[in-house]
């Protein structure tokens, strides 16, 4: 469509802010590009939440050694080759990253991990700030061969100094990081905690302003399988995906590897897991709910008979009192 300037259109340029329009019709489709089908996006950030230490760094290693090598995915899907850049504030390169990506069978030469800046005018290395230091971790991903995925782990490490609550501010912090992934077209994983909230839909349960999951194109949960009795089997499900139909989600466990003294892989079953995160979270609240009644029956019952036995229809008159049932 054509589009004709109005008759009194005047050419002096109006006093304050301009908008900055794109006309639809000049800008050619394309379709989402994947670096893992369906789940993780070249171009686009995807927000990867979970408990501590259920394994979200050992995810997004596992998917940084496959990156390396070219290897396909836990559920078939091809890989792509490529290299790899890590903002790890929370493990050694020396004693973890380097020995878990070995483990995983990645090619260690093929990632970059940024620890430290430097700044002009200062002669101390500094923690490295989305909002400071964006052009830093462009210039490394620029520099590497093929770049395919970064990974910024957990990202509340690089915040440097903005209010992680503050929906605006986390706006205007990841809106650059999303216009590079785009440019540079590269998967960027960004790794963040739950809050301690037991309730409401799981796209809420992230660390932080909802403006995380807002910015994130993709958002990935792990979390426990609460129907596991062993308590190891952990599941990856998604809680948002704007980017195409919705996949199933994985189950995963941690593994000792016994011929590496360095410790554990990431073991996947590819069984496709159809369960939604807001299922399982509630199946885990209902159990935490049931297993705190319990205690307080167990705790109320050990008081009664701490001075001796008492009759079964005693303590059920006295228990009824006290708002805990016969079961």
């Amino acid at each position: 469509m054509t589009h004709f300037p109005s008759d009194n259109h005047s050419p002096e340029k109006p006093a304050g802010p301009q908008p900055v329009i794109v006309n639809l019709g000049s800008v050619e489709p394309e379709t989402v590009d994947w670096l893992w089908q369906g789940r993780f996006a070249l171009g686009k950030v995807t927000l990867l939440a979970g408990d501590p230490g259920l394994g979200k760094s050992f995810v997004t290693l596992d998917m940084a050694a496959r990156v390396t090598t070219g290897r396909e995915w836990p559920d078939g899907e091809p890989g792509q080759t490529g290299s790899v850049v890590l903002l790890s504030a929370e493990d050694g390169p020396a004693d973890t990253i380097r020995p878990r990506i070995e483990s995983l069978g990645g090619f260690v030469d093929r990632i970059d991990l940024i620890r430290m800046v430097t700044r002009p005018n200062s002669e101390n290395e500094k923690s490295f700030s989305l909002g400071r230091d964006l052009a830093a971790l462009e210039e490394t991903i620029s520099q590497q061969w093929n770049p395919r995925l970064v990974v910024i782990d957990p990202i509340s490490a690089y915040l440097g100094g903005t209010d992680s609550h503050n929906n605006s501010d986390i706006r205007g912090l990841l809106t650059p990081l999303s216009d590079l992934a785009d440019r540079l077209h590269v998967a960027i994983v960004v790794v963040t905690h739950l809050n301690k909230s037991d309730s409401g839909p799981a796209l809420y349960r992230s660390m932080g302003s909802i403006g995380f999951v807002a910015a994130a194109r993709a958002a990935w949960m792990v979390t426990k399988d609460s129907g596991d009795p062993s308590g190891e089997r952990r599941l990856l499900l998604a809680s948002k995906n704007n980017l195409g139909p919705g996949k199933t989600g994985l189950a995963f466990w941690i593994q000792a590897k016994p011929d590496d003294h360095y410790g554990a892989v990431v073991a996947w079953d590819p069984t496709p897991v159809y369960k939604r995160v807001d299922e399982v979270f509630s199946e885990a609240q209902r159990k935490r709910g049931k297993s705190g009644k319990l205690g307080q029956a167990e705790a109320w019952l050990k008081e009664m008979l701490a001075k001796g036995p008492v009759p079964q229809k005693e303590l059920e008159r006295l228990a009824g009192i006290k708002g805990i049932s016969e079961s």
